[in-house]
Formats: structure tokens, C-alpha cells, sequence
């Protein structure tokens, strides 16, 4: 092991992850429908932590390969900033469950807006990671360039598909509100 600070820090939290996880499933069995329900809550602390503390050491890890001077910097930084956002999101979530004290959030919430940066930051973050490791080859055949092409336009048709047609029926219904509207 090179950075064995780092190792230790990652199996430290995939431990907290599983123990978390079985003390849950253990203490699921004897709660009634009502207190599981509150219990519940407790859940979504960890998908607040693990995606901080990824984000922590990949923008750790982007400073040592030069942030944007290179484009293994630029992709660990725009992944980390991925990660960021996806910790941030689930922080405003659960600010609304235990600072605020509100059982249902809003829609759209805080959090909606900061989970919207996951996308940007990722597609950019993989756009880099694939210059890294040498996709423009692959690009070079007409086979290469088809499916470049194809395989966006057949996962959104099919994204269509599910979510508007078999999920809502075809029905995307009346938003309430214009973050309700953009955000469906």
C-alpha cells in the first residue's frame, strides 16, 4: 500500500458503512411501523458522508496532479466536484429532516438545486478521464464515431420511454410551481 493514511481512512469508512448498515437492518426488526418510519431518517447520514469524504481526498489527490494543469487534475477535480455536490445535496436534505424539523421536504428543496451541478461536474469529469485514458483512439474508426453518436440518442429515447410513458403514463402532470415544472 503507497498512501497507507489514505487506505486506512477508506476502510475506515467502508467499516462505519457496513457496521452502520447492519445496526439498522438489526434494529429494524424490532422497531414498530411508526418509530421505523422515523428511524429511517437516520439512514441518509451516510449518503451525506461517504460522498464528502471522497470528494475530500479527490481534491487531495487533483492538487497533486496540478488541478488544471493536467487532465488527470482536470478529471479528478471535476469528479470530486461531482461528489461535492452530491454530499452538499443530501447536507440541505438533512438539514430540512433534523435542523428544520420537517419530515417532508419540499419539492423542490435546496437540495434539488445543488444536486443539479452532479451531472456538469461528472460528464465533464469523464469527458477528461477519457482523454486521459486515450478514447479519441477509439474515435478514429467510423464504427467508433456511430456509436459516439448513437448511444446518447438511444439511452434518451429510452430514458423517454421509462420515465414519461411506462413510469407516469404518459402524463407528466401540472407542476405546481416553475421548480416543480423544470426540475419534472
Amino acid at each position: 500500500m503507497h498512501n497507507k493514511p489514505a487506505t486506512l481512512v477508506i476502510l475506515s469508512v467502508f467499516l462505519f458503512a457496513f457496521i452502520y448498515i447492519l445496526l439498522v437492518n438489526i434494529a429494524a426488526f424490532e422497531l414498530s411501523p411508526d418509530s421505523l418510519d422515523s428511524f429511517g431518517k437516520y439512514t441518509q447520514i451516510p449518503l451525506a458522508v461517504i460522498p464528502l469524504i471522497g470528494a475530500f481526498f479527490g481534491l487531495q489527490s487533483s492538487s497533486k496532479w496540478g488541478f488544471t494543469k493536467s487532465l488527470v487534475g482536470k478529471a479528478t477535480l471535476f469528479l470530486s466536484l461531482s461528489m461535492l455536490a452530491w454530499g452538499g445535496g443530501m447536507i440541505c436534505w438533512l438539514a430540512y429532516i433534523f435542523i428544520l424539523g420537517i419530515d417532508n421536504v419540499p419539492y423542490p428543496s435546496m437540495g434539488d438545486f445543488v444536486f443539479i451541478f452532479i451531472q456538469p461536474f461528472s460528464y465533464v469529469g469523464v469527458y477528461m478521464l477519457g482523454r486521459v485514458i486515450g478514447v479519441r483512439y477509439g474515435l478514429r474508426t467510423q464504427s467508433g464515431k456511430l456509436l459516439l453518436f448513437l448511444i446518447p440518442i438511444v439511452t434518451g429515447l429510452l430514458s423517454y420511454f421509462l420515465l414519461y410513458q411506462v413510469a407516469r403514463g404518459g402524463n407528466i402532470g401540472e407542476a405546481e410551481n416553475f421548480g416543480q415544472t423544470f426540475f419534472n
